[in-house]
């Protein structure tokens, strides 16, 4: 698919299916700045974009989250004095300004904000990103990407999704090619637009799965008419790791649909091998789930990596859970789940143990 490229920008019909799930529209709110056109000091807003890492993690580009919100317009003080956000507020698959809102269904709140040393001292482009721990587990429920390092092959096809600041709130997808490079950053052909800083630059491998290469930070850096972004670089890669390195299966489950007595669920692997699962096909209880006993109706599949299949599973009029387990050595580790709702919520649990 070398140099496929596509002008312009297409808005995204379904944000809250995948592979668009995981792209989070993000707020970030300061408090108590000067209005020189009102005299008042009031709570001002800076959008971008930011995506699934990890169960907990966001990544987005740095000056999205570390920035001089004096620095234009009505705001401006005249001074260089960035600071980080009073609160940062995360929207996955959101889709129009009616949905921003604390009760919407896949919103976060970040806790703690990660940015490099070198970017807090200059704000150099080559160190222009973040990764930023959410409140809960936002990537249980819709997902998240994997990722590839150092990876550059020229004039190849890349793709993006993300949230520019016109019309706001609306995702939108743009396909192009990877130009050129410097040690940190790419330089794009894609079209994108102020608020989609943040957004995550997919490459596709070999056997057509898509993987995040680089992260779009800023346009017009190589020439006028291109966009650039930061390379996913060793460190990079090896330091968002180190956020989902746990002891927990990488499978995680979504109710899909229900019809008649059969819940359709859908097993997404997070990991990068392709995993045996195992499954039982009909709901049991949930200590029996947990601890992977009494099971009498065990099946198996095989999931790719980054990707997600479908199982069904019979219900049963005592018992409520489902569950599934992957084999790592000399070890069980079991993903389970129960309050299933046709409406695709689950209330989810992970558990391990010796065999």
């Amino acid at each position: 698919m070398a140099g496929t490229r596509t002008s312009g920008k297409t808005k995204v019909e379904n944000p809250k299916s995948w592979p668009y799930q995981a792209i989070a529209f993000v707020d970030a709110v300061f408090h108590n700045v000067y209005n020189k056109r009102t005299g008042r000091y009031e709570t001002a807003h800076n959008y971008g974009t930011g995506f699934l890492e990890g169960p907990n993690l966001l990544v987005s580009a740095g000056h999205c989250v570390f920035f001089d919100i004096t620095s234009g317009y009505e705001y401006d003080d005249g001074v260089n004095n960035r600071r980080f956000p009073d609160a940062i507020f995360v929207y996955a698959g959101v889709d129009g300004r009616y949905e921003l809102s604390h009760e919407y269904g896949y919103t976060a709140e970040v806790s703690v904000i990660n940015i490099e040393t070198k970017y807090y001292k200059n704000e150099s482009f080559g160190y222009d990103w973040c990764a930023l721990k959410l409140n809960r587990s936002l990537g249980n429920e819709v997902g998240y990407y994997g990722k590839i390092s150092n990876w550059f092959v020229d004039d190849e096809h890349v793709y993006t999704y993300g949230y520019p600041t016109t019309p706001g709130c609306v995702m939108f997808e743009a396909h192009g090619a990877v130009v050129g490079k410097s040690e940190r950053c790419y330089a794009f052909d894609f079209d994108a637009a102020d608020g989609q800083s943040g957004s995550p630059v997919f490459m596709i491998g070999s056997e057509g799965d898509a993987y995040v290469c680089g992260i779009f930070t800023h346009g017009s850096r190589y020439d006028s008419d291109l966009n650039g972004g930061t390379i996913i670089n060793s460190f990079i890669y090896n330091y968002l790791d180190s956020f989902v390195t746990s002891k927990k299966s990488p499978i995680t489950l979504k109710v899909a649909s229900k019809s008649g007595d059969y819940w359709n669920i859908r097993l997404f692997n997070r990991g990068g091998e392709v995993l045996t699962v195992f499954y039982n096909e009909k709901m049991c209880f949930l200590d029996d789930a947990k601890y992977w006993r009494n099971l009498r109706n065990v099946k198996s599949i095989e999931v790719q990596p980054y990707l997600f299949t479908h199982i069904s599973i019979k219900t049963n009029f005592f018992a409520t859970a489902i569950t599934t387990s992957i084999i790592a050595g000399k070890t069980r580790f079991v993903t389970y789940a129960d309050n299933l709702s046709a409406s695709g919520s689950l209330r989810q649990y992970h558990h391990s143990f010796g065999i």
